[in-house]
């Protein structure tokens, strides 16, 4: 049977607690590495995205019709933000109507939850096994990272890439 775990996260970049949800197919207590899709929710979302799409189930129907392979998908807590390096300290901010969270969320993303994630479960550590997207922020965010981290080792896609329509993917 499938999970999803819960985690907390005390953030060196954000100073503060932050938290990810991480789906394990049913093949990961037989061991192995496995690729992993970083899932990053819109802005005014959570992990709880991964939860409310309904995302387990559907990978496990897509596994179970071997039309995916099984993969870990990872859903970190990005606050109100667009997932970018925004202001050297975390903070909200009210824009006209809105509160915005800034601080240096592409820094959390790529220095603290990749290792994270590479460090304490089975994964293909490398462009091969590693892949980012993200719905409306997150598909900003995810494109962001795809054409700034080439480093990073990460194929990107967006959904909705704050555009209401399916964008690119690298």
């Amino acid at each position: 049977m499938s999970e999803i775990r819960h985690i907390s996260y005390d953030s060196t970049y954000l100073n503060k607690q932050m938290a990810l949800a991480v789906y394990l197919p049913d093949e990961y207590k037989y061991g192995g590495k496995f690729p992993v899709l970083y899932f990053l929710h819109g802005r005014s979302g959570d992990e709880s995205f991964i939860e409310q799409l309904g995302l387990a189930q559907l990978t496990d129907s897509l596994i179970a019709a071997s039309k995916i392979e099984p993969m870990i998908i990872v859903c970190p807590r990005m606050d109100n933000s667009r997932g970018l390096n925004s202001a050297k300290i975390a903070r909200q901010e009210k824009i006209g109507n809105n509160v915005i969270d800034v601080g240096r969320y592409e820094d959390y993303f790529i220095q603290e939850i990749i290792p994270y994630i590479d460090g304490n479960f089975n994964t293909i550590a490398s462009r091969k096994g590693r892949y980012v997207g993200g719905c409306s922020a997150g598909g900003f965010a995810a494109i962001h990272y795809g054409l700034k981290y080439k480093s990073a080792d990460c194929n990107a896609t967006s959904l909705f890439g704050g555009r209401r329509k399916p964008c690119i993917q690298m």
